[in-house]
C-alpha cells in the first residue's frame, strides 16, 4: 500500500470526534507547558515550553487542519442561486 493510498484511508476512515480530542488535549497539554514557564523562571521550564510545548501545540493544530480537510473532503458545494423576487400582483 502506497502512502498517497494510505493517506486517503485514513482520511475515509478517521474518527472527526477522535482526533478533535486528542487535538484539543494536545493543546492543553502544550497550554500547560507554557504557563508553567511563566510561574517559574528556570531555564528548564522555558526551554520546555518553547520546544516541547510549541512541539506539542503544533500538533495539536496539524490533527485540527486534518478535521478541516476531512470535512472540506465530505461537503457538498451546490453554487449559490438568489431566490426569485416575489411578482407584484397588480390588482
Amino acid at each position: 500500500m502506497s502512502p498517497k493510498e494510505r493517506w486517503l484511508h485514513f482520511i475515509d476512515n478517521a474518527s472527526r470526534s477522535k482526533l478533535m480530542v486528542y487535538a484539543c488535549v494536545l493543546g492543553l497539554i502544550a497550554l500547560a507547558l507554557m504557563s508553567w514557564s511563566l510561574f517559574d523562571q528556570g531555564w528548564i521550564p522555558i526551554m520546555a515550553a518553547m520546544s516541547v510545548g510549541q512541539g506539542i501545540g503544533t500538533l495539536s493544530f496539524a490533527l485540527f487542519l486534518v478535521i478541516v480537510f476531512i470535512d472540506l473532503r465530505q461537503a457538498e458545494f451546490r453554487p449559490s442561486i438568489p431566490p426569485e423576487r416575489p411578482k407584484r400582483s397588480d390588482d
